[in-house]
């Protein structure tokens, strides 16, 4: 009976199955594609800035039950309503529960596409909002990356890519920042993405900004507005202004900046997470502008909007609060900025980071300097210069220039000023400028490139820019009274030196730097031989300091001159120097024109540390310039008793203590016997090239030079390569074996762009015969002399925008010291190739019984009845 009844009974249950499972078949393609098309139209309202139109989309989604739903759709709306939430509202707690049952979801499910979005959701939201820098990268971005690599999702790889670039930026690793933007830049584009390219360019822009190359950073941000027209993407365009506004900012054009901000404020498509930043912004414009009243507006402002917020922002909190003390310091009002302060400090360092401390403590030593506690004032830089070196300096191979700089100026001044006992101050700062010195040299090399491990092939981008400089170059040629052929030529080297940023910096080495740390005082003090000291010059404050370190002691000296009379004095005297001096140099100087200045320089440059007795006993003395003071030819300083310095010291320079001792290191391994050539060079070690005739148009030929290198190379015991065999092909050949290399030819310099500067040799086998800085830079030397017999080799081109920083320099002496030359023999001024002959004759003659120093000396010396135009340009700098 029971079976009968089971019969009859299935077909109807069969029946009322079909009834349930069809409409669900049948409405379920529809349903998923109503919930595709849902999530389109949030994602394009978010990237059009309509977040509260965008949040009710996603809404629609979550409302739904499970059932009713797939799990695609259901995570990202999770995670496109989470990064709403993040930048309007501030919701930081309810944005982090989304995202992560987002990914518990994905989890769950076993999808690991929606895995890898979930996970690059959540490593944008730490990094960015709870500036957790270190987390997300192995964390969230990798797993992510390889998840997106395993299924073929392009477009997912790019965003990631994206997101690890900036995580590198802000750690200063510029190579792995180029390489993940190049790669992103080549994703997005075989996609045809506007959208991605958009935040490429911008991220571009942040990284030549960073590098201080600010009309790149302005081409990168351009190409950014573009693509977010192109794609919609209004919110890129927003944060493309706001990023202009920073670098006008950072420009020293504060009412630029303030007009842009204003727009973007009264714009009421503007979220309240980017209003909070726009004010605090404008506030910083306006205490540039000098309007401390306006600018505490401002911060009073983005300070309620954050306090609105459901998770407020420690970082932001704790600089705007500092920032805000400063504009009650700059009204005068020094009660309100301690108040400001204490709120800011009352903040834990957990959560606002070291960053903000930095800031809180440079504020805290400006209001101790107001109040004229110059002891706390002090206190407080040598706290903000240890955490900035410890927690930044230590492990990023670049820094924030601008913040550093105004930590180290301040703190030069109050130590060398008497704030504290003279030993201790003169100890520390030692200390702190060697670790300025050395970090700036680290990074002049990381941001203009370093030796390549190899050879590579030009990439398309580079020869189509440097078709592009070809063509301005005609046309500048063609047009010489028109302006606009030099400013399309300068966009041209900027695009060239773009795209090999982008191609080099994923292959550098920084053999020269990498291992090395700033030298110790009791180091250095090793290494000075008795009768030797190191002088290190400084700028802090408009005034001007040295000190002065021998074996036995550390000694400080305030110079009597400011930064701005001593640039005007030496422009001066170098005009003297060599104002009858023709383009080759030969002709005589008019002693009686320069000597004087002479003499005032010598006066404050270098008679006080000879009345200090810092220089007592002294006859060796090596020189690190800071600023303007790398263009002096210290060799004709005049001193009290009449002589020259020439005739009193022994004189070599070093782009810091750090690699003099460095290079000290190494020469007293190579030259345990007595000061003499190593007899290698008696074998033909040694290379000397002479070119009189260039094939590069506009450059005299060279009388002398050829026989110079002849006579060298004699001296030498070594090969002289001259006329058509002194070749780009051939220098390149034989200099990594060869520990003496001299080079007469000429030499041209290109400020603008300093990897461009070249030696001139003779083209061919695949050479173009300019000897540039950037191929120096990959030569791979062990040379114990490099000699650039040529005009002007020893100048360097200012790096930075900021002269004070005396290794943000690139030239000739650099890229060889680079590149592993122990010492550079170059010229701070036109030569004339005869006078250079009989001078680098009777220099390596000396050689063959002294070290450096003493033999340019002595050739000097037997020269110094001459015009100065003969002697005072040579120079010897060591540091490798």
């Amino acid at each position: 009976m029971p079976s009968v009844i089971l019969r009859r009974l299935i077909p109807w249950v069969m029946v009322l199955l079909l009834c349930w499972l069809v409409p669900r078949l049948l409405t379920a393609p529809l349903a998923k594609a109503r919930d595709e098309e849902t999530i389109r139209q949030a994602r394009l309202l978010r990237l059009a800035n309509r977040p509260d139109e965008a949040l009710l989309r996603y809404r629609e989604i979550l409302r739904r039950p499970a059932s009713q739903g797939t799990t695609s759709q259901r995570v990202a709306a999770l995670v496109g309503s989470a990064q709403v939430l993040c930048v309007t509202a501030g919701d930081l707690d309810e944005a982090s529960s989304r995202f992560h049952r987002a990914l518990d979801l994905a989890r769950r499910q076993g999808a690991p596409d929606l895995e890898a979005d979930a996970l690059s959701a959540l490593g944008q939201f730490y990094w960015y909002y709870r500036r957790q820098r270190h987390r997300p990268l192995d964390e969230f971005y990798r797993p992510a990356l390889e998840l997106y690599t395993r299924s073929g999702d392009d477009r997912g790889k790019a965003v990631v890519h994206n997101r690890i670039a900036l995580v590198h930026l802000a750690a200063g690793d510029y190579r792995a920042v180029a390489e993940h933007l190049e790669t992103s830049r080549r994703l997005f584009t075989e996609l045809g993405d506007a959208v991605g390219l958009s935040d490429v360019h911008r991220y571009l822009a942040v990284l030549q900004g960073q590098l201080e190359r600010y009309d790149l950073a302005r081409q990168h941000l351009e190409q950014s507005r573009r693509f977010s027209a192109e794609g919609g993407y209004v919110l890129g365009a927003e944060r493309v202004a706001a990023q202009r506004a920073h670098l006008h900012l950072r420009l020293g054009e504060p009412q630029l900046s303030l007009e842009i901000l204003d727009r973007l404020i009264a714009s009421p498509a503007t979220a309240a997470y980017s209003r909070r930043n726009h004010l605090s912004t404008r506030g910083n414009a306006l205490l540039h502008l000098r309007r401390p009243q306006d600018a505490r507006r401002s911060y009073d402002q983005a300070l309620a909007i954050d306090d609105a917020a459901a998770g407020s922002d420690a970082p932001f909190r704790a600089t705007t609060l500092a920032m805000l003390a400063h504009a009650h310091m700059q009204n005068a009002d020094l009660e309100a900025a301690a108040a400001a302060l204490a709120r800011a400090e009352a903040i834990p360092i957990d959560q606002k980071g070291w960053g903000p401390t930095v800031t809180h403590s440079l504020a805290r030593a400006d209001l101790a300097g107001l109040t004229g506690d110059r002891s706390a004032a002090l206190r407080h830089l040598l706290m903000a210069a240890e955490i900035e070196h410890q927690t930044f300096g230590s492990a990023r191979s670049m820094f924030f220039q601008t913040q550093y700089q105004q930590i180290f100026d301040r703190l030069f001044a109050l130590l060398l000023a008497g704030a504290v006992e003279q030993d201790a101050a003169e100890e520390l700062t030692f200390r702190f400028l060697e670790q300025m010195r050395y970090r700036s040299f680290r990074s002049l090399m990381v941001r203009l490139g370093a030796p390549r491990t190899g050879e590579r092939r030009p990439t398309p981008e580079e020869t189509a820019a440097l078709r592009q400089i070809e063509a301005v170059q005609r046309r500048a040629a063609m047009e010489p009274q028109d302006d606009e052929p030099w400013r399309d030529l300068r966009l041209a080297y900027g695009n060239y030196e773009d795209s090999v940023l982008r191609a080099e910096l994923t292959a550098s080495t920084y053999r020269l730097v990498a291992a090395e740390r700033p030298v110790e005082l009791s180091s250095l003090r090793q290494a000075l031989a008795p009768g030797q000291a190191l002088v290190e010059y400084v700028f802090a404050q408009e005034r001007l300091f040295a000190l002065t370190v021998t074996r036995d002691s550390l000694t400080s000296a305030v110079l009597p001159i400011s930064t701005a009379a001593l640039q005007a004095k030496v422009k001066l005297w170098r005009r003297q120097l060599f104002a009858s001096a023709d383009a080759s140099g030969d002709a005589p100087a008019d002693a009686s024109s320069w000597r004087p200045l002479a003499d005032e320089l010598g006066r404050v440059l270098v008679q006080p540390l000879i009345d200090s007795a810092g220089l007592e006993g002294i006859e060796d003395l090596v020189l690190v310039p800071m600023g303007v003071l790398h263009d002096v030819p210290f060799a004709a300083l005049g001193l009290a008793d009449g002589r020259l310095m020439v005739e009193a010291f022994f004189l070599q320079r070093a782009p810091s203590a750090t690699l003099w001792a460095r290079g000290h290191r190494r020469r007293s391994r190579e030259l345990s016997e007595p000061k003499r050539i190593p007899s290698v060079l008696r074998s033909g070690g040694g290379l000397a090239f002479g070119l009189r005739q260039s094939m590069a148009g506009g450059l005299p030929p060279l009388g002398a030079v050829e026989q110079e290198a002849a006579e060298v190379a004699k001296i030498l015991g070594g090969r002289a390569k001259l006329g058509r065999q002194a070749s780009e092909a051939a220098f390149k050949a034989g200099a990594a074996g060869s520990p003496y290399l001299h080079l007469a030819t000429h030499g041209v310099a290109v400020p603008q762009v300093p990897l461009h500067s070249y030696l001139v040799l003779q083209a061919g086998d695949g050479e173009d015969g300019r000897l540039s800085v950037r191929e120096i830079l990959d030569l791979g030397l062990q040379a114990e002399l490099v000699t650039l017999s040529a005009c002007g080799t020893g100048l360097s081109p200012v790096v930075l925008r900021s002269a004070q920083l005396e290794v943000d320099r690139l030239g000739f002496v650099e890229a060889f010291l680079h590149a592993g030359a122990a010492r550079v023999l170059a010229t701070l001024m036109p030569v004339g190739d005869a006078a250079s002959a009989e001078l680098m004759q009777r220099f390596y003659l000396h050689l063959q019984t002294m070290d450096g120093p003493q033999a340019l000396a002595a050739a000097r010396r037997e020269m110094v009845r001459r015009p100065a135009s003969h002697w005072a340009p040579y120079i010897m700098v060591s540091g490798g």
